[in-house]
């Protein structure tokens, strides 16, 4: 932290102001909701706490200034593990360090305080989250604000390690074929050259371990009791055999989606022509 005094003939005033914003806070409640197979929690918005308090600091002629005074990003895998055993997805991680200085628009007072923030994310979007983050809890803390429920205490990815990016990779156990040979990563392709750039490698990474989208995941789920039909079937039955080839669906990458649309697209007009001979 670090703080400025007023100008020449001016009163301190600042602190005594942010001491009145912090006691005209009541209790927020929690708005925002995660929830995975392993675990939930509820959390205030960063959202809901800026839409309280930026008022009451601007009634008083006290502005905030935010900005990203250090920040770190760098290229991990996360094994996780699935039906099918133990594979690798490609995420960027991001960490900073964020500033706030507080400036009294009637003193000319200024203090600065510093929050941190560290998150993930298979895309380009590691550093934002990391900086939401940040300024969520940053506001949070300094502003007292209780909630009643602390979600940092969660327990969050316990199934998860973070290693160093090794040469090469195992091949998904979900997948289908040969495993991986040397200097392959998981799903067979060659690692990225360790002279590519960060911005370089996380495209490539996107690429290959990106997350299937929505769309992807609403296209099979359109497919599904389309062959279902076709074949006389159910659809938890289609659904079963995909899984045992590719694991859960809900884990599919962008890659291995793409290549699931294909194959169910083949066996949709095979189906469909079988039928109409």
């Amino acid at each position: 932290m670090s703080y400025t005094p007023p100008l020449d003939g001016f009163k301190p005033s600042l602190f005594s102001k942010i001491a009145e914003v912090q006691g005209e806070l009541d209790a927020m409640s929690p708005d925002e909701k995660v929830v995975t197979d392993k675990y939930s929690y509820t959390y205030i918005s960063e959202s809901q706490l800026l839409t309280a308090i930026r008022a009451k600091l601007s009634q008083r002629s006290v502005a905030a200034f935010v900005s990203v005074d250090s920040q770190k990003t760098e290229l991990v895998e996360m094994q996780k593990t699935g039906s099918r055993g133990a594979y690798t997805v490609a995420y960027a991680v991001s960490e900073i360090t964020l500033r706030i200085v507080f400036a009294d628009g009637d003193s000319g007072e200024t203090f600065t305080i510093y929050g941190q923030g560290r998150a993930n994310d298979s895309g380009d979007k590691s550093l934002y989250k990391a900086i939401t983050s940040a300024n969520r809890y940053a506001w949070w803390k300094t502003m007292l604000v209780p909630t009643g429920d602390d979600d940092v205490n969660k327990s969050s990815h316990d199934d998860v390690q973070y290693v160093a990016r090794p040469k090469a990779q195992p091949k998904d156990p979900g997948d289908v074929g040969e495993s991986a040979g040397a200097g392959s990563t998981a799903d067979g392709t060659p690692p990225p050259p360790d002279d590519l750039s960060f911005a370089e490698k996380a495209r490539l990474a996107q690429e290959r371990g990106a997350k299937a989208s929505e769309e992807q995941m609403a296209q099979i789920a359109d497919l599904i009791p389309v062959l279902a039909k076709l074949r006389k079937t159910t659809a938890v039955k289609v659904t079963e055999a995909l899984v045992n080839d590719y694991g859960p669906l809900t884990d599919l990458t962008s890659a291995k989606a793409n290549e699931l649309l294909g194959k169910l697209t083949r066996w949709q007009a095979n189906a469909e022509k079988e039928a109409a001979a």
